[in-house]
């Protein structure tokens, strides 16, 4: 009878250490994608942003150079003209689009950077979530 209790016993440590083995195996895997997921959706937001991060700075620029140009024609325009009452109320005009152009572009730009804030808030939580559920089936 003692042989045969040894033998089951040592069968249950063989499969308890088979299970673990298994078990450890599994979850050297779910890290290993996990981290891959993390990876790929890091580099996704970060071209998405750097992106939409080109585009607004081309937008900004060009709207830069329009105004720019505004203001060198509308000068020249002042130079040859008799600054009389009618100019001046088409200078202060001019300057009152200018000044709110470059109002609606510091907007633009606070957008932007809250977008990209937002983004890399929203992967913190993520992987963050994804981090968790990985503890959770240890």
């Amino acid at each position: 009878p003692k042989p045969m209790e040894h033998q089951l016993k040592q069968e249950r440590i063989w499969w308890s250490e088979q299970t673990l083995f298994e078990v450890q195996k599994m979850e050297l895997a779910l890290k290993q994608e996990l981290h891959k997921t993390t990876a790929a959706l890091r580099e996704q937001f970060r071209r998405q942003i750097e992106i939409e991060k080109n585009e607004s700075q081309q937008r900004v620029s060009l709207i830069d150079r329009s105004l720019s140009r505004l203001r060198e024609d509308f000068d020249t325009f002042k130079e040859q003209q008799d600054v009389s009452a009618p100019v001046r109320q088409v200078a202060d005009s001019v300057s009152q689009v200018e000044a709110a152009i470059r109002l609606e572009l510091d907007a633009f730009r606070c957008s932007m950077e809250d977008h990209h804030r937002q983004h890399t808030e929203e992967l913190s939580v993520r992987t963050a979530s994804q981090q968790a559920a990985l503890d959770a089936e240890r």
